[in-house]
């Protein structure tokens, strides 16, 4: 079960996202806003439960970066502001 969401353990999730180049298709980029959400949340839970592989990092890193343009206005603050109202306990698995 996941509490609230610190600031630091949200920074260091972005901060992984931001250091990897990722080297998919474009599968993200025809997501809905509400799939990305979605999935964003799930890739945050996964991260703060548990170790993730290089690969999954790098899928959640583009899932971050589009999710982040088409919903937040490219603003980081807004969508950590976001994930810290909607990630709850026991939301996703």
């Amino acid at each position: 079960m996941l509490g609230k969401i610190s600031p630091r353990s949200s920074m260091a999730f972005a901060i992984i996202l931001g250091s990897v180049a990722p080297s998919y298709g474009d599968t993200h980029a025809k997501m809905s806003v509400a799939a990305l959400k979605h999935a964003y949340l799930e890739c945050e839970s996964r991260a703060l439960t548990r170790q993730i592989a290089t690969a999954e990092v790098a899928q959640c890193s583009l899932i971050y970066e589009e999710l982040k343009i088409r919903a937040f206005d490219s603003d980081w603050k807004l969508l950590r502001k976001w994930t810290q109202q909607n990630l709850k306990p026991g939301r996703l698995t």
